[in-house]
């Protein structure tokens, strides 16, 4: 009996590498464009379990008086201090997913539209993957680290958001607050704000048209998800709201991942197989990964635990952003 090989059928993975990197190009800039900056993805081959980086953190109040007269007083030199930026990398699975190709040609397709739709989904779930877990990692971080939060929420009922907590919640970084870029949070938080200008413009029609027939959101861009890390049940319930500085968020991926297709035969019918994985790296502005407690490819509830993020930084003004908890109703 004659034994073929692989080699004797057509891999269509050419099908499937153009639509992956088509589209993974296009949703990357559509994500850089959204955030303004402040939510980067680089494409770049990254060894190990962790993306390290070294800085200095200068200690404040090193340029003071001297006192002219003063020749008895010892001074007691201040050291440099050095920490890391680490960022933590993240293993990930596509599929495997099969199909015949008699089930393509049934529906007057070539078999070959199974490779092209694959790649074009893969990337697609990719990016939305890597925008969940990191939102969710940010976000989590600085409720942790606790004094970029401001929860409006508490101030009494109803305290949905607002023009009021959108600019508290800047303050919160005091003379910094122009760091912020852009702001992060759900549709229902998005509706409310909307509905709050359109009572307080209800005096006048041309109030709510200053705002070119959107909504004023303190002249910064409004990146709008439904992702679940911007929500939290309950009565009422809350939005989270993610005020993003410049680099908030970096993430450092792959151009390609590591993709095998393949037939299945000896079969009553011709199988199509394919099945991916990827890494990338997810680090934080200001925060370090535990690599004790949060440790090496760590699940996604991990990663969102705001406790496995180290702040490294001696300023809160030099975090990712702000946080601010309103009521969802």
């Amino acid at each position: 009996m004659a034994i073929g090989t692989k080699s004797n059928f057509v891999i269509y993975d050419e099908e499937f590498s153009a639509a992956f990197v088509e589209t993974l190009g296009q949703a990357i800039e559509e994500f850089r464009a959204g955030f303004g900056g402040a939510v980067n993805i680089l494409t770049a081959e990254s060894q190990g379990d962790y993306r390290r980086e070294r800085f200095f953190d200068f200690p404040s109040g090193g340029y003071v008086r001297r006192d002219i007269t003063d020749v008895s007083t010892d001074l007691t030199p201040t050291a440099m201090t050095q920490d890391e930026n680490i960022g933590v990398k993240l293993s990930r699975r596509y599929g495997p997913y099969s199909q015949t190709e008699d089930a393509f040609r049934r529906i007057a397709e070539d078999p070959r539209l199974f490779s092209t739709l694959l790649g074009e989904n893969y990337a697609k779930v990719r990016v939305q993957e890597m925008l969940n877990t990191s939102i969710g990692a940010c976000a989590a971080a600085i409720t942790t680290e606790g004094n970029n939060l401001y929860d409006y929420a508490a101030t009494g009922a109803n305290a949905t958001l607002d023009h009021t907590a959108l600019v508290r919640g800047k303050r919160k970084l005091g003379d910094a607050a122009d760091r912020v870029k852009v702001w992060v949070t759900n549709s229902g938080a998005m509706e409310a704000l909307e509905v709050e200008q359109l009572s307080a413009a209800s005096g006048n029609v041309a109030d709510f048209q200053i705002y070119q027939g959107g909504t004023g959101t303190l002249g910064l861009p409004m990146f709008v998800s439904d992702i679940s890390y911007l929500t939290t049940s309950g009565t009422p319930g809350e939005y989270h709201v993610l005020g993003l500085v410049d680099n908030a968020i970096e993430i450092v991926v792959d151009t390609l991942p590591i993709v095998a297709m393949d037939r299945k035969l000896l079969k009553a019918n011709l199988e199509m197989i394919l099945q991916g994985e990827d890494d990338y790296v997810l680090g934080l502005k200001g925060f370090k990964w535990d690599t004790t407690n949060g440790g090496v490819n760590p699940t996604t509830a991990n990663v969102v635990t705001g406790s496995n993020w180290d702040v490294n930084v001696a300023s809160n003004k030099d975090l990712a952003g702000v946080k601010i908890d309103v009521d969802q109703s």
